[in-house]
């Protein structure tokens, strides 16, 4: 056994090995075994695909590898990708893999990867919630290149580390945004302190710019949205004209923020209701979807039948006001305070603020402290990073169910395992596919205190 491991530590970097592709996971690649027998984390390769792969890396029990060609025949549901640049984006690693498939891998990943860290898996699993898998983001991230004092490269962030690949359109992006990337080009030729800009459409397809910029003096916002503006008014073919531009700094120490124009995105999140967004407060990338994850939360909070409910990480009230509208009383805690704002000025709009209260606060221990009504219900929405600040505080107060959303199924999995640690039992799992042809799954995830 010592020998083995020995030969397998000497794996040398460089070396090619003929393996089947047995999965997808979680990350932008795919998974099979060594001769040898060790894990094999491949860049890509579809499922059934046997393939010839470099090795880049690796440990005493896993490698990891490049796929360097396909050997044979290429898997039933691997299709041709529309997209030009897909091989140097790394936005989209699945565009390859036909929709269903998609979906059915990516079901897989995120019910192995709850199995991995809880041991068990829900009681339920609904049927996922997808919709169109092209068009259907509404908001997307452009990084901005300097190279030599020439003309700017505005683009996605390439598979390599410093690379940035320009685009002409976007076809997992709204029609809207694909028309106004003249507006991000012209922003980055006049604003030589933006590194990053945010283009994003609203429910009512009014287009706005948000730029990530060096530290030091903002940027003129009034004088660059009046240049924007006439610029789309001259733009052929025709470029959407923008309704508003902000700009923050990228340190987060540095707090200043300059804006010019109308800043509000309007946001469908129910039937017949809408809330304001201000740029750069959070809102999901698929709006149509959100709406119907909305619909999910309210869904099983009603057959929770809690009559007093905490929405925390609650942003500008994607949740906490169409609870507020189904009849229960509910209290949003955000740590950012321009998102607490606009939570309350929806709940003034909507006549909802005799049910919906909203407080800033930091994600900690203390997260609940002063609350009048001890929850029957507590909605989570956290970031990437996980629920983790909160969960002492959130167990303590013995909430009867516990609602979780989460776009990462590694941290959803991480804080499962607490709360079936606690008490709780994992009652129901729903994939939610806000981001086809990425591997990347928004779950939601009840839980229901048992002892």
């Amino acid at each position: 056994m010592a020998s083995r491991r020995k030969e397998r530590a000497r794996q040398p970097s460089g070396e090619e090995l003929e393996l089947e592709v047995e999965r997808l996971v979680n990350g932008p690649g795919a998974m099979g075994h060594a001769p040898d027998g060790r894990v094999v984390f491949l860049s890509e390769g579809l499922p059934g695909e046997r393939v010839r792969a470099q090795v880049q890396s690796g440990k005493s029990n896993y490698l990891r590898a490049r796929v360097v060609r396909v050997l044979g025949e290429a898997a039933a549901d691997r299709r041709a990708p529309p997209c030009p640049v897909v091989t140097l984006c790394g936005g989209c690693p699945w565009q390859e893999l036909e929709y269903e498939a998609q979906v059915v891998a990516k079901q897989d990943v995120v019910l192995r990867e709850i199995e991995r860290a809880c041991r068990t898996r829900p009681e339920e699993v609904h049927d996922p919630i997808v919709g169109s898998q092209w068009r259907a983001r509404h908001r997307i991230r452009l990084a901005v290149g300097r190279a030599g004092g020439g003309a700017p490269i505005v683009g996605y962030r390439g598979r390599g580390k410093h690379e940035i690949v320009p685009i002409e359109d976007c076809p997992i992006a709204r029609e809207e945004l694909s028309a106004a990337l003249p507006l991000a080009r012209g922003l980055a030729e006049r604003e030589k302190t933006v590194r990053e800009i945010e283009l994003s459409v609203d429910d009512r397809g009014v287009v706005r710019l948000r730029g990530v910029c060096s530290p030091g003096k903002p940027p003129e916002a009034e004088r660059l949205f009046g240049e924007l503006t006439d610029l789309a008014r001259r733009s052929e073919p025709p470029c959407p004209a923008p309704a508003g531009i902000a700009f923050e700094p990228a340190e987060s120490s540095a707090r200043w923020r300059t804006e010019a124009g109308d800043v509000l995105q309007r946001i469908v999140v129910a039937s017949d209701m809408e809330i304001g967004v201000p740029l750069g407060v959070f809102t999901q990338v698929n709006a149509d979807l959100n709406a119907r994850l909305v619909a999910a939360v309210v869904g099983e909070v009603a057959g929770a039948g809690g009559r007093n409910v905490v929405d925390l990480y609650c942003g500008a009230g994607n949740f906490s006001l169409p609870l507020a509208r189904a009849g229960v009383n509910v209290f949003g805690i955000d740590a950012d305070d321009r998102a607490i704002a606009a939570a309350r000025a929806s709940a003034a709009k909507l006549g909802l603020d005799d049910r919906a209260r909203f407080d800033t606060r930091v994600a900690d221990d203390l997260a609940l402290a002063g609350i009048e009504s001890p929850p029957d219900v507590v909605v989570l929405d956290p970031p990437r990073t996980g629920a983790a600040p909160v969960l002492s505080a959130v167990l303590a107060a013995r909430p009867s169910v516990l609602v979780y959303v989460s776009c990462d199924v590694a941290t959803f999995a991480r804080d499962a395992r607490r709360f079936l640690a606690e008490g709780w039992s994992f009652s129901s799992l729903r994939l939610i596919d806000l981001t086809p042809q990425t591997y990347r799954a928004e779950v939601l995830g009840v839980f229901r205190l048992t002892w």
